[in-house]
């Protein structure tokens, strides 16, 4: 059993590194297409990319650590269900 469990921890962390790497070289790329040209603003590293793709995470989605405990539930999907109305809790 504990040999699934390390297998996904490291499918986990394989997944989160392509993800960055991922959005860092596509924040790259957006910004040297786009800002050069619309703004005479000059191009940037990939360094520079996974920072803009950071502080973009920061700004835009606050501050809540990596975001895996912050899942949103549907409206009303928490609610108590003596708060529920009757039809509601039937369902």
């Amino acid at each position: 059993m504990r040999g699934n469990c390390k297998a996904g921890k490291g499918r986990f962390i394989v997944h989160l590194l392509l993800r960055i790497v991922a959005g860092t070289i596509l924040v790259t790329l957006l910004w040297n297409w786009l800002m050069p040209s619309l703004f005479g603003l000059k191009e940037i590293s990939l360094l520079q990319g996974f920072g803009v793709l950071i502080l973009s995470k920061i700004l835009f989605s606050g501050f809540h650590g990596c975001g895996l405990k912050h899942r949103h539930a549907p409206m009303g999907f928490c609610r108590e269900p003596a708060t529920m109305e009757e039809h509601e809790s039937q369902k």
